[in-house]
């Protein structure tokens, strides 16, 4: 359970931690739409002084305060924290010795504003760091402890510090580290000798690693010089590469005029205009109940989590990133390597503006016409855009078969993939790219995740827009000037290839963004709204509403799957099965990232979004908070769940569906209500002669009838095979006729597994799965239901009542069951139900344990002989419906004991 927010336990005057339930931690800058904390412990007004401290937190009465300063009950120097860390005196001394609480980045003392503007260039020298990295990490990683060295110019502006160079800033000559510097903030302590005191927020990037180490530096200034830099490092997205770097950096600084100042000047103010706001997750908290907002982070430590939160109308409701130590005292300026995240953010961002301005043709060029194909086989001749987008091209090293689905085979699978991952340069990353063997089938056909060919498309997309262009145009540069600068995003960070000569190389789409929560927001605005931002279309609407599974578009199956269906993968972006809380089905898009970067695009227009490093990847809870604080999901509600958990449903087929699945609800009581008629109304008149043939035609025939329509509408393309709770491909015809011995219910189970089992419906499996159904069900009606009346129970009748308890069985537990499904979709957290399998030996079991009640029957029924006189024959038939009744409350019983 959340938190409450509950009086702080320090005492009045004692600044305490950050506290995770209360607040984010707001970035410091007077960035609009960040919530404003005011400092805790004594404060002073920046122009009006008090001579008496005032009591910001659990403030005593005045005269009690007073009384106690005189007598001397509470000594003056506890009424402000002193700084205890981070001091400058002398500032030629100041040294870090350790990680200490990031709050000491930020104003902890009585402060008031700047006394002095900042200015000018500041340089840093490169300096070795302090870590916690094993000695290994130095082994692989030469010059990981070497602090880059850089030159920024930095201005302030009503308290905020910001850099003018916002990008990554490359050292001269080969260096591990490169640096992103974010926007700080200015202040002035008593305890700093007359100097003013400011920090900035910066991330460490690699090169040649999808790494982001987020940290913050503080140092002293004054209209001359500054002192020495004091920074660490504690937090990042890098699941093999968690470490803690701290020191101190001598610095340079040049005061003087920046470049361009009154044009960079505007630009930050307008910056500050459009700036979106970020909320606490407390605010959230306030508007829903609390216990729905519960596991939105999963089982992950708060160190494991970068940043999370949801986006909502524009509005960023942030959950407080938290550190190794402390909460990140600059909660807009963190930046997240998001991995594969950036196939969706990169690549298929750049395909729907090329598709935009070019036409959607853009998505069938082929790669083969615009690049110098350098592999040994043809797999590439015909493979397009498209298909290399939908991660289809038809060419990988492993598992040469379609089935079992091995989506993720040749992703980081060592081999040509590591020899691709490891090559820097970008036209030898080209040629190890090109490496992978051939497939057995074609472009557009089968899923294989591999992102050496996200870097192949990327490569085409550059070469395509070099036609276009001219010579000088660059897909990066492309992406920038048409998407993320007109939303506002003019910062976004990408990895490139690493080239001898220095230039830029290609982006690295496939896993290289980092990214902030604010950039984040934009984009996912952006294609909430159809790819339209501020009137403008700037990506093709057809072709996003495929990727975002809101057309009749179907993705490639994967493999994966959650307790509601299959996992997708369409034109970078994957999408989850999930039921809504009023059991409608829908598809749920999704940006996805190794290590658990999570963005969930819901279909209510809410964006769900975890940046973490512990390989995480459940996106159901995201999900479910993403329905609670938005509009309710608008899918397809079923009324039956006949078919088994974990199969996928064509979405654009659903509705269909549904109405073979009214059929199937007709089907279903009228078996039940010949059952009863039969149990209750023995003789022959009461139905008559023709009446047998009538039930008899009209249970066999409508059963199998909706059986087929359903299976023709669902199941009418070859792209969508499905999976049965972890359990891949069809069952044999061999293995389906073996079944027709056993009886109704697993005849019919499996003939439902078949059908719904394979990609294409032809007779090599319909016939045999309508004979698996059809036999049994004709055999048990011929056996057990005919010769009910009169020889239910004779002495060879325990073969016919097993089948026909197996039938009341099938009935009970499908009546029992859907509306069980029903109630649990509307649960907090829904039930697995169990399998098709688990389904069948319930009933066969509850059947056998029917017959095993049999001498209690016939004793129950000794002592009734009078009763059952106004009906000759019912105590033969007694058995059965007090069975049916016993199998209800079993069945209910099982189905929800072996709920997961």
């Amino acid at each position: 359970m959340a938190r409450r927010n509950r009086p702080s336990r320090w005492p009045s005057g004692v600044r305490s931690h950050l506290r995770v339930d209360r607040a984010v931690v707001p970035n410091p800058a007077p960035h609009r739409g960040a919530e404003q904390v005011p400092p805790i412990g004594p404060c002073r007004s920046a122009t009006a002084p008090s001579l008496l401290p005032r009591a910001c937190s659990r403030p005593l009465p005045a005269a009690l305060l007073l009384a106690a300063l005189l007598l001397g009950a509470v000594p003056l120097h506890a009424q402000t924290e002193v700084r205890r860390q981070l001091r400058f005196d002398p500032p030629a001394g100041a040294t870090l010795d350790a990680p200490v609480e990031n709050r000491f980045f930020l104003p902890v003392a009585d402060h008031s504003a700047a006394l002095h503007p900042f200015e000018g260039s500041l340089t840093i020298v490169d300096s070795t760091m302090h870590d916690t990295a094993p000695a290994s990490a130095h082994t692989r990683n030469r010059g990981l402890r070497l602090f880059p060295e850089f030159e920024a110019h930095f201005f302030s502006h009503d308290g905020a510090l910001v850099p003018l160079e916002r990008t990554e800033l490359q050292p001269d000559g080969l260096h591990f580290w490169r640096i992103i510097l974010g926007v700080g903030r200015t202040w002035s302590e008593a305890g700093d000798g007359g100097m003013s005191r400011a920090s900035f927020p910066f991330t460490l990037v690699a090169p040649w690693d999808n790494t982001a180490h987020n940290g913050v530096a503080t140092f002293l200034y004054n209209d001359e010089s500054v002192s020495p830099l004091l920074f660490q490092v504690t937090q990042e997205t890098s699941p093999h590469a968690r470490y803690d770097f701290w020191g101190r950096l001598d610095a340079e600084y040049r005061p003087g005029a920046i470049p361009n100042r009154e044009q960079n000047l505007a630009a930050y103010a307008t910056e500050l205009e459009q700036q979106l706001p970020i909320r606490p997750w407390s605010e959230l908290e306030g508007r829903f109940v609390s216990e729905a907002l519960e596991g939105f982070d999963g089982p992950l430590e708060p160190a494991d989590i970068s940043a999370s939160g949801v986006v909502i109308d524009g509005v960023i409701y942030l959950r407080t990133p938290m550190t190794r130590h402390g909460p990140y005292p600059y909660p807009r300026e963190l930046r997240s390597c998001v991995y594969s995240v950036s196939k969706s953010m990169g690549t298929g961002a750049a395909m729907l503006r090329l598709a935009q301005l070019y036409g959607a043709d853009v998505f069938d060029l082929r790669i083969a016409d615009l690049l110098d194909v350098r592999a040994d086989h043809d797999g590439w001749n015909d493979v397009t855009f498209g298909d290399a987008l939908n991660m289809a091209v038809g060419v990988g090293d492993g598992a040469p078969q379609r089935r079992p689905f091995a989506a993720h085979v040749d992703e980081n699978s060592g081999g040509n993939f590591s020899r691709w991952y490891d090559t820097l340069p970008a036209d030898d990353k080209l040629t190890a790219a090109f490496a992978f063997g051939d497939l057995p089938w074609g472009p557009g056909e089968v899923l294989r995740y591999n992102s050496a060919h996200t870097y192949i498309l990327v490569a085409a997309m550059d070469a395509y827009l070099k036609q276009q262009q001219g010579p000088e145009a660059n897909i990066w540069d492309f992406l920038m000037d048409e998407v993320y600068r007109p939303i506002g995003a003019p910062y976004l960070s990408i990895r490139r290839t690493w080239e001898e000569d220095g230039s830029d190389g290609l982006p690295l789409f496939h896993g290289g963004m980092r990214v902030t929560v604010e950039e984040l927001a934009r984009f996912s605005t952006l294609i909430q709204q159809g790819g339209v931002w501020q009137g403008e279309q700037l990506l093709h609407p057809v072709k996003l509403a495929e990727a975002l599974r809101r057309s009749d578009a179907i993705g490639l199956p994967s493999g994966i799957s959650n307790r509601y269906g299959d996992d997708t993968y369409l034109a970078s972006y994957w999408a989850v099965a999930y039921r809504g809380r009023d059991g409608s089905f829908v598809e749920v898009p999704l940006m996805s990232g190794y290590g658990g970067n999570q963005v969930v695009v819901a279909p209510n227009g809410v964006t769900a979004f975890r940046f973490a490093d512990a390989m995480d990847f459940d996106v159901l809870p995201l999900i479910r908070v993403a329905e609670v604080v938005g509009a309710p999901f608008e899918g397809v509600r079923l009324p039956l769940q006949l078919m088994p958990v974990g199969v996928w449903r064509i979405p654009e087929a659903a509705r269909f569906v549904a109405l073979f699945e009214v059929v199937l609800w007709i089907w279903f009581a009228l078996l039940l209500l010949f059952l009863l008629v039969i149990a209750w109304r023995l003789r022959r008149a009461a139905v008559g002669a023709a009446g047998w043939l009538r039930w008899l035609l009209v249970t066999v025939l409508v059963g199998p009838f909706a059986l087929i329509g359903r299976a023709l509408v669902e199941r009418q393309t070859d792209v969508v095979p499905v999976t049965l709770r972890g359990v891949t491909g069809s069952v044999s015809v061999a293995e389906l006729t073996a079944t027709t011995l056993i009886g109704f219910g697993v005849g019919m189970k499996l003939a439902l597994w078949a059908i719904t089992s394979v990609p294409a419906l032809d007779r090599g499996v319909l016939l045999p799965a309508l004979v698996i159904y059809l036999l049994p069900l004709a055999a048990a009606l011929v056996v057990a239901y005919l010769p009910l009346a009169r020889r239910i129970m004779g002495r060879r009748g325990w073969p016919r009542a097993l089948l026909a308890g197996a039938i009341a069985t099938q009935l009970v537990l499908a009546l029992a069951v859907s509306p069980l499904q029903a109630w649990s979709n509307r649960a907090p957290v829904p039930l697995m139900f169990p399998s098709p399998m688990a389904w069948m030996l319930i009933g066969w079991a509850l059947a056998l344990a029917s017959l095993l009640l049999y001498p209690f029957h016939r004793w129950l029924l000794r002592d009734a002989g009078s009763l059952a006189a106004p009906l000759p024959g019912i105590r033969r038939c007694w058995p059965l419906g007090l069975g049916s009744l016993v199998l209800l409350v079993a069945g209910v019983l099982l189905v929800v004991a072996l709920s997961g």
